[in-house]
This record gives structure tokens, sequence and C-alpha cells, in this order.
């Protein structure tokens, strides 16, 4: 059952992404990368189409096949402390 839900929250971050580059990154909490993705995508649309094009697509891909997989530890989160193993 555990990796059902993987496999939805891939989902998601994916269609996130989709919408708006980085932001399936920041739905899995990986904050950086989600900014990265956000601001170098927008530079790239202005500047580059094509660039920002294939960079919003390597978001997407990121997000897909990056996120919480089975055997990758989730991000940790503020209520991640109080939660016993």
């Amino acid at each position: 059952m555990k990796n059902q839900f993987n496999k939805i929250d891939n989902g998601l971050a994916a269609l996130a992404s989709a919408l708006i580059p980085g932001l399936g990154q920041a739905f899995e909490s990986r904050w950086q990368k989600a900014m990265i993705f956000f601001f170098v995508s927008g530079v790239f649309y202005v500047i580059v189409l094509p660039a920002g094009i294939i960079f919003h697509i390597w978001s997407i891909f990121d997000a897909a096949f990056y996120g919480r997989k089975p055997g990758r530890a989730a991000p940790r989160t503020a209520d991640s402390s109080l939660q016993k193993s």
C-alpha cells in the first residue's frame, strides 16, 4: 500500500510541475531545486523560448522520477521528529 502512495505523490508532483516549473519540487519539500527550476525556467522563457520549454519539461521529469520512491527517505518535515518509528 505504501508504494501506491509514492506513485500518487510522484504523479501529483509531476502535475504540479507541469503547471508551474518547480512547484512539484516544492510539493516534495525540495525548496532549493524548486527555486532553481522556477527562476531559471522563467528567465529562459523570456530570453530563449525553446530553452524554457526544455527546462520546464526537465522540471516535470525531475518531479515525477526523483521524488519519494520506495527505499528513499521522505524529506524531513517539522512534525517528523514527533513521530515514532
